[in-house]
């Protein structure tokens, strides 16, 4: 959720909890995270009584997010992550019992998606 206002943000979480708890769903405080970018207010936001985690930056959907709305962070984080990826399948690059084609299509089915995820590519 986003909102340029505390009173906003407050009802929206509130409204929240309250549609979810209709259904039979409980938001979960614990989990959920608050960044302020610019925020003159630092009143704290509560989830039915407690409160939720302030944070500098956060993962959305393989996204890293962050106060500065850049992308070098994310770009970071989605090289790190591939390269975890690549070097863990060292032993299948090493191998000589793999084509070269089988290793491009793991390659492209592992490391890049892994690259991409939440693109939108």
């Amino acid at each position: 959720m986003l909102s340029s206002r505390y009173v906003d943000i407050r009802d929206k979480t509130s409204r929240l909890a309250d549609e979810a708890a209709r259904v039979g769903l409980k938001i979960n405080a614990k989990k959920s995270k608050v960044m302020r970018v610019n925020a003159k207010n630092d009143q704290r936001i509560e989830i039915n009584g407690e409160q939720v985690e302030e944070v500098e930056e956060f993962v959305y959907f393989g996204a890293l997010m962050d106060k500065e709305g850049g992308t070098t962070k994310d770009i970071q984080h989605r090289l790190s992550k591939a390269r975890q990826a690549f070097y863990s399948m060292r032993r299948i690059w090493d191998t000589g019992e793999i084509g070269r084609k089988t290793k491009v299509q793991l390659f492209k089915t592992i490391v890049r998606s892994v690259l991409m995820y939440g693109c939108g590519a």
